[in-house]
């Protein structure tokens, strides 16, 4: 149960939320000062078998009310903020206890540079051998429109992400993973999306584009305990390649892209 407050600050980490020009993560000599009070509140409830092999997952949300403003901040607090965070299955494959599926709105990741969110798809993880473990994700971002030249739904539209993780320890020193991400959207663009050099997110501009982007990528990661404390090696290296249609690109200077088509390398 979090409240924070912020008194006389031009710390722009702070101002989160609409109306932003992108020149967030910055600080000003004067201006833009901002007090307030904030409260988020995160509850978790889970069901569970005595074994363990079946478990669900139901957590909400009550987040971002600001003291004082609506939508449950204001007097009676008459407002609906009330959200569902998490709501899931997590159950064991009953010929093999130690593979796991998990289906509904849940916290995915494939790498957290790349994609880390909270979405509804189907996930299966658990070990190929003693070294190395695997993960299959099928996530659904948005599904707000059909064809409209059909008659009848096209079936498999919607912002869809298709992911394989395979990670391994090769020595209790030595860990490596590789991963591949393929999102796909191909809905029909109900309005001109926008982006910019940080609000650059594929879900940002899901209903508004249609775009078809392939991730390829391979993470590093090696420690040991040295007489002057622990060295460690990390690093993760992703390739990108795809299409990106109906979207404007602003960056930081402020200029729009000529076209709406973008080719990303």
């Amino acid at each position: 149960m979090n409240n924070r407050f912020q008194a006389y600050s031009n710390q722009r980490d702070w101002f989160n939320g609409s109306g932003l020009t992108g020149k967030e993560n910055t600080l000003k000599d004067d201006g833009e000062t901002e007090n307030f009070g904030e409260l988020k509140y995160r509850f978790w409830f889970e069901a569970a078998t005595d074994n363990d092999e079946v478990k669900g997952v139901y957590a909400t949300e009550i987040g971002g009310i600001r003291y004082g403003e609506g939508s449950g901040g204001d007097f009676s607090g008459d407002g609906v903020n009330v959200e569902t965070r998490w709501a899931y299955v997590d159950f064991a494959v009953p010929s093999n206890s130690d593979h796991r599926i998990k289906m509904g709105l849940q916290p995915v990741s494939v790498d957290k540079h790349l994609w880390n969110e909270t979405a509804t798809g189907v996930m299966a993880q658990g070990p190929l051998s003693h070294m190395w473990n695997y993960q299959l994700l099928w996530g659904r971002g948005d599904s707000s429109n059909e064809n409209t030249a059909e008659s009848a739904d096209d079936g498999f539209d919607g912002a869809d992400n298709f992911a394989i993780n395979i990670d391994g320890a090769m020595s209790p020193n030595l860990k490596l993973g590789g991963f591949l991400l393929y999102q796909t959207n191909d809905q029909i663009s109900e309005g001109q999306g926008n982006i910019n050099s940080i609000g650059y997110e594929l879900k940002a501009i899901a209903d508004n584009s249609r775009y078809d982007v392939s991730n390829v990528g391979g993470t590093f990661d090696y420690r040991s305990l040295s007489s002057g404390g622990n060295l460690f090696v990390k690093g993760t290296a992703i390739y990108q390649t795809g299409t990106i249609e109906g979207v404007t690109f602003t960056p930081l200077s402020g200029v729009n892209s000529d076209n709406n088509c973008s080719t990303l390398v």
